[in-house]
């Protein structure tokens, strides 16, 4: 059985059933990143986090990824509807 140390993506429901996608990618200088979407409202809000491209950077990164959990989605929904309330 995997204990899923290959996985480069994951879906985490939010409180409110919304999904939430979560990533690995790099940044646009090849950086490690974690890349975090949702849609809300008709639309998509994608965020890239990067990191230093060094092994520490590699570790943040890979720390970010394996806690990011219901409660770090929950924020990012949170974070969305706001944003997008005030864009409107």
């Amino acid at each position: 059985m995997s204990n899923h140390e290959d996985d480069f993506c994951k879906i985490i429901r939010a409180s409110s059933g919304r999904q939430v996608l979560v990533f690995l990618s790099s940044d646009e200088d090849g950086n490690p990143s974690v890349d975090v979407s949702m849609q809300y409202d008709g639309i998509l809000l994608h965020v890239n986090n990067g990191f230093g491209d060094e092994d520490a950077g590699h570790k943040a990164r890979d720390a970010m990824f394996a806690g990011y959990g219901q409660a770090e989605a929950d924020n990012f929904e949170r974070g969305l509807i706001e944003f997008v309330g005030e864009k409107s």
